[in-house]
This record gives C-alpha cells, structure tokens and sequence, in this order.
C-alpha cells in the first residue's frame, strides 16, 4: 500500500520521512511523516484526508489492508529527522 499512498502524500506537500515494512513482521508497514508543527500538522493531514485524491483514490482499498493503526507523535530536532531519511 505504501506504493499508492506515498506519492500520493507527496503530493500532497507531506514530507514523508520514511516508510516500509516492520523489522518485526513483514505484514506490518511503517509510514514516518514531519510537519513543523502539531498545528501544521493538523491542517496538512485534515486537508490531506478531505482531498478529492483520497477520496475518490486509494482510501478505501488501504483502508480495507489496515487491522490495527498505531498513531506516535514525537518531537526531533531537523538532524534526527534526516537521520531517519538516511537510514530507511
């Protein structure tokens, strides 16, 4: 799925960081995304999500993949961002 929904996050102007497949478990999938702030944040994702892209696009067949979604927002200085970019 991340092959659908990446280009379509950039797209969208989401910085996505970095994604793949869990070192855990090959079914599970990672998407690591930066915002400047948990305000642009709100304002990217809730115009993301509302797009007719999303809509109209992908939503439902990646919805139908997803059993269990876990949402972490952490805060990281711009050198462990691109520390992450580097090593996916």
């Amino acid at each position: 799925m991340q092959e659908i929904s990446v280009p379509l996050h950039r797209r969208s102007g989401i910085d996505v960081v970095s994604c793949g497949n869990s070192l855990h478990d090959s079914d599970c999938y990672y998407l690591i995304r930066a915002f400047d702030s948990p305000d642009g944040m709100a304002t990217m994702l809730d115009a993301f999500y509302a797009s007719t892209d999303w809509r109209n696009g992908p939503r439902e067949e990646i919805i139908r993949c997803i059993e269990t979604s876990i949402k972490t927002i952490i805060s990281l200085p711009s050198e462990s961002v691109e520390g992450l970019r580097i090593q996916s």
